[in-house]
């Protein structure tokens, strides 16, 4: 209402700092809600649980990751990195339902799921790291999944067969090169 304070949100970044999260760290959001203080440790995320194994995994944090996860352990308390009142104690999707869609139509952006700063997050990685390190820090249990992420471009292929030739040793082909000054044999009548 008019000439009235705004009721202050319990935690006015929480957007901020789950976006920033799926971002940085390529979490599936769930991965996000449910992530305990005791899974954040020695300059990583250690996600322990998913729906497959390989969704077990240990994520190295950015440097801006880090540092707002350590702004939200001085003012949090409890187990859960992102806690709510629900009855699981952690957020839920719908926990954002409503910040969410008013982000998007403030900055004027098409509106998009949660799963896109995921997406977002493994497309940028693709560029620069093999695809078997992809697949990894994504959890994806079937490689073709991760192949939808990886792009060849014309320098990293380039790139990939000036690797290979030096790995080589610069060797071509393994014969000698043939004495030009001699001319060829005849072949046998009929032989061609």
């Amino acid at each position: 209402m008019r000439g009235e304070q705004p009721i202050r949100p319990a935690d006015p970044f929480l957007l901020r700092d789950v976006a920033t999260l799926l971002l940085d760290c390529g979490l599936r959001p769930d991965e996000c809600f449910r992530l305990r203080w005791e899974n954040v440790r020695d300059g990583a995320l250690h996600i322990l649980f998913g729906k497959t194994k390989n969704a077990r995994r240990t994520i190295p944090l950015t440097p801006r990751a880090a540092a707002l996860l350590e702004m939200r352990r001085t003012v949090g308390s409890g187990e859960w990195v992102f806690p709510a009142r629900t009855r699981s104690g952690h957020m839920e999707k719908s926990t954002l339902k409503k910040q969410h869609p008013s982000a998007y139509k403030l900055a004027e952006v098409a509106a998009c799921p949660l799963y896109t700063f995921r997406h977002t997050c493994l497309t940028r990685w693709a560029e620069y790291m093999y695809p078997f390190t992809l697949a990894y820090l994504a959890g994806h249990s079937d490689f073709s999944t991760t192949r939808r992420y990886v792009y060849p471009q014309a320098e990293t292929v380039q790139a990939a067969m000036e690797r290979a030739r030096n790995g080589r040793g610069g060797h071509s082909s393994g014969h000698r090169a043939e004495n030009t000054d001699k001319s060829p044999k005849a072949s046998p009548a009929g032989m061609q």
